[in-house]
């Protein structure tokens, strides 16, 4: 049981910071679509998981979700040192 709410908390704290570095990318959806549309469907496939209990799945997915926004992070201070 204990190790089930530690997983619970564990993905709980992987989702929030990809939730939140998602958010910072929001207005960067024009400069890198591609990119941000993989952090999107990453994000929200992760959501989905953590709401069926599959936390191990819904950690991995969060962790994708904000390897995409970082992408688009990169390709957005590239765009706007050019």
């Amino acid at each position: 049981m204990l190790f089930l709410i530690g997983c619970a908390i564990k993905s709980s704290v992987v989702l929030v910071e990809a939730e939140q570095t998602f958010t910072l990318v929001q207005e960067y959806k024009e400069v890198a679509p591609y990119e941000w549309n993989m952090a999107d469907q990453y994000i929200k496939k992760a959501r989905e998981e953590y709401a069926t209990s599959q936390y191990e799945d819904a950690d991995m997915l969060a962790s994708k979700a904000v390897e995409w926004a970082q992408k688009v992070q990169e390709i957005a201070q590239k765009s706007q040192g050019e």
